[in-house]
């Protein structure tokens, strides 16, 4: 029997924009995946994996094999991100399923300012399906995801539907370049009487792979991302692979 050992370092430079985390829907937008997080978020040309719905859905055209994939991040101030998003190949294309929670605690209140205060939370999910396809003649692969996300504030909810695009083409063998757009169809919640809709996000990612030894591959990829009235976002990672 034969054994390989595979091994992966990832570096990554990102510069957001500080005010992603004000925008209506920014949760969505988080790291859904550690390999993306360490690639600084440039994984619109890269994923190959279920997690590819979250980042581009035409990444699903590359699925190999029936997989899960699972993400908790535990943040500051009783934060927390989880994603379990499933996914399988089928002769149609790759089809996969997410649901994506993020929840806050420990807001307080008061129904008077001599009152004690009791805590209260504010949770964000999403249930996601995509699928995406590659065509036999061309190298390029297109996906689209359908969302419906609901926003609870206490015990105030709100709810919407939407949906996003990706596009991923191969000009050259080693060179992948991918594209998205975040909410083309953007959900609108509403907790009172004026909808929320969701900012719409364009994102381009050139990537380059290529070897670099006998048993080492190298990987670097771009991410340009810029929402609506927006500021440009930029985030650039490299990756170092030994062995398969």
């Amino acid at each position: 029997m034969r054994r390989f050992l595979a091994a992966a370092l990832a570096l990554s430079l990102a510069v957001p924009s500080s005010a992603v985390g004000g925008q209506a829907g920014a949760f969505l937008r988080q790291d859904a995946s550690a390999r993306g997080a360490a690639l600084g978020g440039a994984m619109t040309a890269v994923v190959d994996d279920s997690s590819a719905l979250h980042w581009n859905p035409a990444g699903l055209a590359r699925l190999s094999k029936p997989e899960v994939s699972a993400t908790r991040v535990a943040r500051f101030e009783q934060t927390s991100l989880d994603v379990l998003t499933p996914g399988m190949p089928t002769r149609l294309g790759g089809f996969a399923f997410s649901y994506l929670r993020q929840s806050s605690g420990g807001f307080e209140r008061r129904a008077g300012p001599s009152d004690t205060p009791t805590t209260f939370a504010v949770t964000q999910g999403a249930l996601t399906g995509g699928w995406g396809l590659a065509f036999s003649r061309l190298p390029v692969s297109v996906g689209v995801a359908l969302k419906s996300v609901t926003e609870r504030i206490d015990a105030r909810s709100a709810s919407g539907a939407g949906a996003d695009i990706g596009v991923a083409a191969r000009p050259h063998e080693s060179v992948v370049v991918g594209a998205r757009v975040l909410n083309l169809v953007a959900p609108r919640p509403s907790f009172v009487s004026a909808a929320v809709p969701y900012a719409r996000v364009y994102e381009l990612s050139p990537s380059w792979s290529g070897r670099a030894g006998a048993d080492w591959r190298a990987l670097a990829a771009l991410r340009l991302a810029r929402a609506a009235d927006g500021p440009l976002e930029w985030g650039l990672g490299t990756e170092l692979t030994y062995g398969r």
